[in-house]
């Protein structure tokens, strides 16, 4: 398995067809279709079934797909790597935020991002935590910065805790429950 095999591979699955893939690497059809050939041969596995309306993954297609992304993801890491031992300041960060960090720290998180790296490229999404994890999975995003439920990451990732926010529950004045100090106290409110 070879690099441009998984580039042949993940085209077609970005495009849906040997057609678009082709025409999305500036490579004909037949190279395409000989790419994704040998990358069966390779792993003894069928990973597409061809129709008229182009082709469908199969099981082992779909986990080839996931695998293959995290895959390229990690050797553009490596590029990057190697260009800044080498002295660059170029590369790119991909990253998911939750909407709370969204809206507080992060315009200032950029702006010192960019005074330190202003070549860099910085790509942000913003999601809620099941977007968020899945991206981290298929490795199109290098890191988040969320506010997740342990049990939410536990096991699967490695994270680091950076700041707690603080939550106030507001209501209006003269409100019955506006003395509570616990959730519990707020849990048969209407």
């Amino acid at each position: 398995m070879k690099d441009h095999h998984l580039k042949a591979w993940l085209a077609l699955v970005e495009t849906g067809s040997i057609r678009g893939a082709s025409r999305h690497l500036h490579l004909s059809q037949a190279a395409v279709t000989k790419a994704v050939r040998e990358l069966e041969q390779d792993l003894d596995a069928p990973l597409i079934v061809r129709s008229s309306r182009g082709v469908q993954l199969t099981e082992c297609g779909r986990q080839l797909t996931s695998r293959a992304r995290l895959a390229q993801a990690q050797l553009a890491l490596a590029r990057q790597d190697i260009e800044q031992i080498l002295g660059g300041k170029r590369g790119h960060v991909a990253a998911a935020v939750t909407p709370m960090v969204f809206l507080g720290v992060l315009p200032a998180v950029i702006e010192r991002f960019s005074k330190l790296m202003p070549l860099a490229e910085l790509t942000f999404e913003e999601g809620l935590m099941p977007h968020v994890l899945h991206a981290l999975r298929d490795g199109s995003i290098d890191f988040a910065v969320a506010a997740p439920a342990m049990e939410e990451v536990s096991g699967d990732f490695d994270f680091e805790p950076l700041h707690t926010l603080e939550t106030i529950v507001g209501c209006r004045r003269g409100h019955p429950m506006a003395s509570a100090t616990e959730w519990s106290e707020l849990a048969g409110c209407t």
